[in-house]
């Protein structure tokens, strides 16, 4: 099985740095990892291309123009790139634990996909870690420090508990734990068959959901990660669209396809593989 760690990014060099660092000291490595930009500016690329001169995979850059919040789009770009069999999915301000592509690779199954969960970050521990750019805080460093922090039980590496207890509640209590994009595992074949993200889904919000409620629908079941496999989330100012989350067009467009029963994107992956030839 080749893997491919798949890295979302946006104007963030700083904390992307960190992130493709944090995938060089994997204890598994992917086979390759592909960036997909959403637009970043000269300062984005000229890292990249610093830090593929250091890597001990192939990197591979995809980039579109930046028009805006057009996620969906750049991820399907980057998917049809993908040599990898099984394909990660991590945020470009998440960095990862040491075990993490491990981890991940344990728990793919044909039939499934996986969330994994964060530890996020506290506003002073970002600056921190992004003024040494490093990481810094251990294990039992953040679990001291665990006022503050969001998930720190997350912190907790237990690989023979890790599959018994995510192969447990993904059979009780999946649905109730919907995957978010910045920790996502799948099978290619997977994605392609729901024809990827909703590329009418622009801005922010309920995409990632989305892909799953579809994979879901297609008959592919979800794996929760517990234990094991896990992100740090640097901290960053939420978004607030100024309206309800049932008012976000990208949650009507879901709630259409829950309740159509579609699982197939209409304007989806298949228009980037076109253009990818693959």
């Amino acid at each position: 099985m080749k893997t491919t760690l798949l890295i979302t990014t946006y104007n963030w060099p700083e904390a992307l740095r960190l992130v493709l660092e944090s995938a060089f000291r994997q204890t598994a490595l992917p086979d390759e990892i592909v960036i997909a930009d959403d637009g970043s500016g000269e300062e984005t690329r000229t890292l990249i291309k610093e830090m593929t001169a250091k890597s001990p995979v192939p990197i591979k850059h995809v980039w579109h123009e930046d028009k805006g919040f057009r996620k969906t789009i750049v991820l399907n770009s980057a998917v049809a790139v993908c040599r990898g069999d099984y394909i990660l999915q991590v945020d470009g301000d998440c960095i990862l634990s040491p075990h993490y592509v491990e981890d991940h690779i344990a728990m793919a199954k044909p039939g499934y996909f996986a969330g994994g969960k964060r530890i996020v970050l506290t506003e002073e521990m970002t600056r921190r870690t992004l003024g040494e750019g490093r990481l810094s805080y251990s294990v039992l460093g953040l679990l001291r420090k665990k006022k503050g922090l969001r998930e720190v039980k997350s912190l907790l590496r237990l690989p023979h508990l890790m599959k018994w207890y995510s192969e447990r509640i993904s059979r009780t209590r999946a649905h109730e734990m919907p995957i978010a994009g910045f920790s996502f595992s799948f099978w290619k074949k997977d994605f392609v068959a729901v024809n990827g993200y909703d590329e009418t889904m622009e801005g922010w919000g309920f995409e990632d959901i989305d892909i799953a409620y579809r994979l879901g629908m297609l008959g592919i079941r979800h794996t929760p990660i517990r234990f094991g496999g896990y992100v740090f989330h640097l901290w960053h100012k939420t978004r607030d669209l100024g309206i309800p989350d049932e008012e976000n067009p990208n949650f009507l467009k879901m709630q259409a396809y829950l309740t159509s029963g579609t699982y197939f994107a209409e304007t989806g992956y298949d228009r980037q593989q076109d253009k990818a030839g693959t």
